[in-house]
């Protein structure tokens, strides 16, 4: 258990405690008092699966200059996705200082594994002039282009790094850790409800040809294939919806609730299939995937995939997409509007790419054993 006080909701927060979360990671800060503002919980205004709440913070001392307007995420009341909040703060207080991508700023987080409670603290990007797009936007293929180079600077960062059986080999993977526990837990009977559920999710599994339980073999099969390498560090959730614009233009991520160590195509597959209409990804996926290989070997990786293994291994990776991504979600998550267009569009690429068949195929092929 961590040994700060991590609180339940924004409202048992103190002083005592902003000191503790913050003072970990910058020391000699110190907070005078705070302010709570908008504070959400789950169901409310895209909250899914952490709740927050804005903190306007008044330092009595600041050594760092440390953003003053801040974003608290916290436990959902619940505390069903606990691994993810463990995770998350992980990312933050291992990975997050090295990185330079445009990513918030961590003052400190911590979780509790006694209580399933967590509080991550994050710069308010507010005062920048954030977009904060969904599926529902109008998104331009250059901004695809300039966060697929963002994910192709981080997975080039990691790539097949020996750090990976060294100081990151604490790093999660889609094929072990709490990560994979909880999906394992949870993932099948929670699609099965969903898909039985939603008459528009059971029609658009139907039209796939599959059933849920040949989609939950074969995707674990995928990232057992996945887990062989190259491996290199993941966004996890790269959704259109974890992304933001700033008034710059400049682009960034969000929500590292599921990072882990595993498979390029993981992140590249989603945020395409994502944020493009299907007539636009049909016409525009085949140049942003060349482009994102070229991008890897400009940011320094010796030996990018080929095009053949790239292909594929994209068109494969929409399984994830399509089964965790959003059969699983529930509408009250993101709203109707959201959830069934993203349902649509991972369905529709993978009718066009056939990855069923590309799935069924490797379920009866001999495994390799990662390395």
């Amino acid at each position: 258990m961590s040994e700060l006080s991590v609180p339940g909701s924004a409202e048992e927060l103190t002083v005592e405690t902003l000191d503790g979360l913050i003072a970990r990671d910058h020391p000699g800060t110190r907070v005078a008092r705070f302010e709570l503002s908008n504070i959400k919980r789950y169901g409310q205004e895209m909250v899914s699966s952490a709740g927050r709440a804005n903190v306007r913070l008044e330092f009595a001392y600041n050594p760092e200059n440390l953003p003053k307007e801040v974003l608290m995420k916290l436990a959902r009341e619940d505390l069903l996705p606990a691994p993810l909040y463990e995770n998350e703060v992980a990312f933050y207080r291992i990975l997050r200082p090295e990185l330079h991508l445009a990513t918030p700023r961590s003052l400190g987080g911590a979780y509790d594994s006694a209580t399933g409670n967590f509080a991550l603290l994050l710069e308010d990007l507010g005062p920048r002039d954030p977009h904060f797009p969904n599926v529902l936007d109008h998104i331009s293929v250059d901004r695809v282009e300039g966060l697929l180079d963002l994910f192709a600077e981080l997975h080039a960062g990691y790539w097949d790094t020996p750090r990976w059986s060294g100081d990151l080999a604490v790093i999660q993977s889609h094929v072990d850790g709490h990560i994979f526990e909880f999906f394992e837990k949870i993932a099948p009977g929670f699609v099965a409800i969903e898909v039985e559920n939603d008459s528009f999710k059971k029609e658009m599994v139907a039209a796939l040809g599959t059933d849920v339980p040949e989609m939950w073999a074969g995707l674990r099969r995928v990232q057992r294939y996945q887990s062989t390498g190259p491996l290199t560090m993941l966004h996890g959730d790269a959704h259109l919806g974890n992304t933001y614009a700033l008034g710059d233009g400049s682009v960034g991520l969000l929500d590292w609730q599921l990072a882990v160590r595993g498979n390029w195509a993981h992140d590249v597959h989603y945020l395409i299939n994502t944020a493009l209409p299907v007539d636009v990804r049909r016409e525009h996926e085949v140049r942003l995937l060349k482009r994102y290989l070229a991008k890897l070997s400009a940011f320094g990786v010796a030996s990018p995939p080929s095009w053949d293994t790239a292909w594929y291994d994209y068109r494969l990776a929409l399984i994830w997409g399509f089964f965790i991504g959003w059969l699983i979600t529930p509408r009250i998550n993101y709203g109707p509007g959201i959830n069934q267009e993203n349902v649509l569009r991972m369905k529709s690429a993978m009718a066009d790419h056939d990855t069923m068949s590309l799935v069924r195929e490797l379920v009866g092929a001999p495994e390799r054993v990662a390395s």
